[in-house]
């Protein structure tokens, strides 16, 4: 009989909890702001988990790659594109800055590029639409230079005193944050 008591006693002690947490539940469930909260949350961590493993929001600053890019244009760049190629233009990062190029060269090409603006990969010369050549080297490369593995030439389409790889040599494709995916004119901003 005490046996029996016990047993009943445990089954309205766990009753009462679980009538005591079906409360708090449906409580939750019939509160508007609750629902709105846990919504807003979770898109909330949508948009960042986004933000930061799949597309890239930046604003264009300078003339470096004119015509392709104005000044105060807005960037989105997609992320998870591995499959990089010559005449991509990517968002890379150089000394903590985000910087936009185009690439001129893949691992393993022969780049020169000398003073009078000749540029020529695996010596054929290279023909470039809508570039504004200049007599500027860059200080970091020796040329002939080979593009090493897992790492990319770089250039800017106006090429007067900019810096690109011909400064910083090639860049690394862990440093490459992105292919440019779409590009917002920006107005009266």
């Amino acid at each position: 009989m005490e046996e029996s008591m016990t047993t009943k006693l445990s089954i309205t002690k766990n009753k009462s909890k679980e009538t005591q947490n079906t409360s708090v539940i449906e409580k939750i469930k019939k509160s508007p702001w609750s629902a709105l909260a846990a919504k807003l949350l979770i898109t909330i961590v949508i948009i960042l988990g986004l933000l930061k493993f799949v597309i890239g929001i930046n604003i264009y600053y300078g003339n470096n790659m004119f015509p392709a890019m104005n000044d105060g244009t807005l960037i989105i760049t997609y992320k998870l594109n591995k499959n990089i190629y010559s005449e991509l233009i990517v968002a890379y990062n150089v000394n903590d800055k985000t910087r936009f190029g185009r690439i001129v060269g893949v691992p393993g090409d022969i780049i020169y590029l000398d003073d009078t603006g000749k540029f020529t990969i695996n010596g054929n010369i290279v023909s470039e639409n809508n570039i504004f050549y200049n007599t500027f080297e860059g200080e970091g490369v020796i040329y002939p230079y080979t593009v090493p593995e897992n790492s990319y030439f770089i250039l800017n389409d106006y090429r007067e005193n900019t810096e690109d790889s011909r400064t910083y040599g090639a860049i690394n494709k862990k440093d490459i944050a992105g292919q440019v995916y779409l590009e917002l004119q920006r107005r009266g901003f």
